[in-house]
């Protein structure tokens, strides 16, 4: 029987491939992690972020069998091609789930304390499709590694997880709009009533692309009393890079 991975530690494992060895983790560890969570479908494609994230880092060729294999059953590539894609222009991994046709990731730190970021994909799936189960707490709650014990109701909320800040209880005020060829979704999360971060989800037909549908991300969060992260830029860019492929992938 596999042995399933902890949430913590998949969580720490996905941490690590963006900041590096800052969080103490040793590649070896990590990549044991990321071995243990690829045999759970569900969990391939934090896998295969992971694995983009580490292939750069020469420290992930400490343990080269184990790193060559995941790369080959999750990415579906040779471990050379692999890393000769990762130098090119492309912020995220080759899905055996999905389909990317472009993407484009950012996120930076504010002089006013507050860190932004954005994600924005055109995947290869029917705009009617996606936004079908593009409902936030069942969508959200897809992304375990961040949200726990989502509820819904007229005063949605649940417990948000952020890699090394404390599990918070958070609501969550959503708005939607739709209409013709596109989908928006506003969403706010609040902490004891102060704001903590807040952004925008837009689902849109892509022009001239039959079949395809542009996903745009964004948020942008307050870091003070109840989340003091360092590397919040990274911080936000798993968040956000999590949330938008499983919205992609459903």
């Amino acid at each position: 029987m596999t042995e399933t991975v902890a949430r913590e530690d998949l969580h720490r494992a996905l941490w690590t491939s963006y900041v590096g060895p800052r969080t103490g983790i040793a590649p070896e560890r990590v990549l044991d992690t990321l071995a243990r969570a690829a045999a759970e479908p569900a969990r391939m494609p934090l896998v295969a972020l992971a694995l983009w994230n580490l292939l750069p880092d020469e420290r992930a060729g400490s343990a080269p069998a184990l790193l060559a294999r995941l790369v080959r059953d999750v990415l579906g590539l040779g471990l050379d091609e692999a890393r000769h894609r990762r130098r090119g222009p492309n912020p995220l991994p080759p899905f055996l789930e999905l389909e990317v046709l472009d993407a484009n990731c950012d996120a930076r730190e504010e002089r006013d304390g507050r860190t932004c970021g954005a994600v924005e994909i055109c995947v290869l799936t029917h705009l009617d499709d996606l936004a079908s189960v593009a409902e936030p707490t069942t969508w959200l709650g897809r992304c375990d590694v961040f949200w726990d014990r989502l509820y819904g109701g007229p005063s949605p909320g649940g417990v948000l997880q952020l890699p090394g800040g404390p599990a918070l209880n958070v609501s969550i005020e959503t708005k939607v709009r739709e209409g013709g060829l596109r989908k928006e979704i506003d969403v706010k999360i609040r902490v004891d009533g102060e704001d903590l971060a807040h952004g925008k989800t837009v689902l849109a037909k892509e022009r001239g692309r039959p079949g395809a549908t542009r996903i745009w991300h964004e948020r942008t969060v307050h870091f003070g009393a109840h989340l003091q992260l360092e590397n919040r830029a990274a911080a936000l860019a798993y968040w956000l890079q999590t949330e938008a492929i499983f919205l992609a992938i459903r």
